[in-house]
């Protein structure tokens, strides 16, 4: 983002819409870890977690509309 053209106001949506918890990264290393931890649950465990990455990938892009809203 350093050599966009971007104003401030965007700038800090862009940064919480994009450093949120929500990546695929995240989603292969709960599979791997909770998939050790309880390997007959593993098809539960891919459900869910799909489940938990649109959650997150909600969340932070409503963390980006609250903060365009508050920033002047």
């Amino acid at each position: 983002m350093g050599e966009m053209d971007l104003s401030p106001k965007n700038k800090i949506i862009a940064t919480y819409s994009n450093c949120g918890f929500a990546n695929p990264g995240s989603v292969g290393i709960m599979l791997s870890t909770l998939g050790a931890f309880i390997p007959n649950k593993r098809e539960d465990l891919t459900r869910l977690v799909f489940r938990a990455l649109l959650g997150g990938c909600f969340v932070c892009f409503m963390t980006a509309c609250i903060s365009g809203l508050w920033t002047p």
